[in-house]
């Protein structure tokens, strides 16, 4: 929906100086912190007053609490509360749509079941979900429309122009909302520079003064090596109130990944967590809860696919098909899928990637793939303990070994567990050569750093959005 801009519209926007002006700020983590509260309230206030006016309750009930957290958790899933996403108007009233279309069901099917929960009937029913659709919506566009009235202004100065700070111009590349952040970059005089011209600025030496001057919020130190800072320099930002930090932190803060060719052989050593015994207990706990819901859930969906299957092979032939993969410790397990290629389909025991519109992938295949289907056999590895429910992609030991040459720290991958789903699943297409799995590793590194229940239980929700629009499928 492309949004254009009408001269009282404008006026109204100009005239509001209490709205943020900078467009970056509609990017940021705090900017999404506050839709999620702000919107948290809408969901509260449209179930409250339903009851109220249907006179089913005049106080806070746990229905009322239940749909909060039923549509929060639902928006959440389609990536609306993700400083990642950079969505158009057209993109967020669809997700807000499904977001709502989700909820309405969950919620149905909860109070469906519930003998003890008490839901408003027919008009009353659906009345919270329209006033929250209007409400929500209404102040969406209305922010979309305002954020591109706004100017965009780069505050992040990168400090270096070797190897590392390449690394930062790659990225932005490829990542145009960080190109729109990055103001220039600033070689240090006794190291090389390999950073077009054009990508670089001319600073004052004192490098305070030229921040404040130019707006610079951060300055990201990207130096080769750390006996060319120029110390003296950042404190005196610092002590200024200009962010300085290192680079590692930028790619995980403005990326959620750790960028390898910028990585430490230290900073592996200090990132690394091991698990104490509380938390293998508590993620055992999770795996098996999430493994029996998803087996009560999809029961019926595992019985039509294995028929499917059936059928399609002419009532011959394997229903599932199982694979060697690497997992906790390098350990090798026995992995189980739905079949979607046909039998056979590595010749002469030749290992393939699978590729986009892969030959070899049947026509149930294409589907059970696409709505990952396919990966549900793997709920009895998970059961087993081969195996959690989110975690680092399993892969064939074979190209773990081609990996392991060839990508630095790669094996690091295989301190925890692998997964169903990932962080790299949910933030990356299918990996089908050497460079996707580099990419996908610089995720299950940021999961290894950072791993905890409530990332976890972010991944699952995003793993939603991820299979209602088919991301990634080969």
């Amino acid at each position: 929906m492309q949004m254009t801009a009408h001269a009282p519209t404008t006026a109204f926007y100009k005239k509001n100086s209490w709205l943020p002006k900078n467009r970056n700020y509609f990017n940021s983590r705090e900017f999404y912190l506050f839709m999620g509260g702000f919107e948290s309230l809408i969901f509260f206030i449209s179930a409250y007053i339903t009851d109220y006016l249907s006179k089913i309750s005049q106080q806070i009930t746990t229905e009322n609490l239940l749909f909060t957290v039923v549509m929060m958790a639902s928006f959440a899933a389609l990536g609306l509360y993700s400083h990642q996403q950079q969505l158009n108007a057209r993109a967020i009233l669809v997700r807000i749509f499904l977001g709502f279309i989700g909820g309405g069901l969950v919620l149905g099917s909860v109070f469906y079941i519930s003998s003890v929960l008490a839901a408003p009937q027919g008009f009353w029913g659906l009345m919270p979900l329209m006033l929250a659709f209007v409400s929500v919506s209404s102040v969406r566009i209305f922010l979309q429309r305002y954020r591109n009235h706004c100017q965009h202004q780069a505050q992040t100065l990168i400090l270096g122009g070797g190897k590392r700070a390449m690394s930062v111009l790659r990225e932005a590349q490829k990542n145009r909302s960080l190109a729109d952040e990055i103001m220039g970059f600033l070689p240090i005089a006794c190291e090389g520079c390999t950073i077009p011209s054009n990508k670089q600025v001319g600073v004052d030496p004192l490098l305070a003064d030229y921040a404040l001057q130019h707006g610079v919020k951060q300055i990201v130190v990207a130096v080769d090596h750390s006996e060319n800072l120029p110390v003296q320099n950042l404190l005196d930002c610092r002590s200024k109130g200009i962010k300085v930090i290192e680079l590692s932190s930028f790619f995980e803060d403005y990326a959620a990944k750790i960028d390898i060719d910028s990585l430490q052989t230290t900073d592996v050593i200090f990132n690394i967590q091991r698990k104490d015994w509380l938390q293998h207990q508590l993620c055992r706990l999770f795996d098996l809860s999430i493994v029996l819901t998803l087996f009560a859930l999809t029961a019926p969906l595992l019985l039509l696919t294995a028929i499917a299957i059936f059928i399609e092979n002419g009532f011959k032939g394997p229903v599932f098909y199982s694979q060697v993969r690497v997992g906790l410790n390098n350990q090798p397990f026995t992995i189980w899928k739905f079949r979607s290629m046909s039998v056979n389909a590595e010749k002469k025991g030749e290992v393939k990637w699978a590729q986009q519109n892969d030959s070899r992938v049947t026509v149930i295949g294409k589907i059970i793939r696409r709505y990952r289907i396919d990966e549900l056999p793997q709920l009895f590895n998970i059961i087993k303990g081969d195996m959690s429910i989110v975690g680092p992609r399993p892969e064939r030991p074979e190209f773990v070994s081609q990996l392991s040459e060839k990508i630095p720290y790669y094996q690091e991958r295989h301190q925890v567990k692998v997964g169903l789903t990932g962080w790299a699943q949910i933030n990356y297409p299918y990996g089908a050569s050497d460079e996707d799995a580099k990419e996908k590793l610089k995720y299950d590194l940021y999961y290894i750093k950072h791993h905890s229940l409530w990332l976890d239980f972010l991944t699952l929700l995003q793993t939603v959005e991820v299979i209602l629009l088919g991301k990634g499928v080969r």
